[in-house]
């Protein structure tokens, strides 16, 4: 019973919700580590989450128009962050999540949408590249595997 416990308590210190977590921003390599942050505190599945953050907003302003996504609230948030940020989820399914994120002291990360890779070929409006679903070419975070298992998802018809 007490190692069912402890278990418990570990397994749930690992899932805190990215609201939850506060960084210091002053720069996109701050931005950066505050996505792995926020990747390694979301553990399901025993598998490593991705985290990254860019500078580049118009990328996730495509993805969400491309999935249909057009609330124009997301696109003021995105307009007034930073930087943006994506995690890739690995578990059961995977998950892209987009975020919002601010400089400033003890700042928590917006959390703009979720897109489940399985359904993402029946949400696509317009075509979308890999490269904008990570939020740029640059991101060295996914590699050449990563990028392939979400190739894949696109793939799908």
């Amino acid at each position: 019973m007490k190692i069912l416990l402890m278990s418990l308590i570990t397994f749930s210190s690992f899932n805190i919700s990215a609201s939850d977590v506060k960084c210091n921003i002053s720069s996109l390599r701050d931005a950066q580590n505050c996505m792995d942050t926020v990747a390694s505190n979301h553990v399901e599945y025993n598998l490593p989450n991705i985290g990254s953050a860019s500078s580049q907003k118009k990328l996730l302003k495509k993805v969400l128009q491309a999935t249909g996504r057009n609330n124009p609230k997301d696109f003021q948030t995105i307009d007034s962050s930073d930087y943006v940020g994506v995690m890739l989820e690995k578990g059961d399914e995977w998950y892209l999540h987009y975020y919002t994120l601010k400089k400033g002291k003890s700042q928590s990360v917006v959390e703009i949408e979720s897109l489940n890779l399985v359904d993402i070929t029946d949400e696509l409006i317009t075509p979308i590249t890999v490269s904008d679903l990570i939020l740029g070419d640059r991101v060295k975070r996914f590699d050449t595997e990563d990028r392939g298992w979400i190739q894949d998802y696109l793939d799908l018809e």
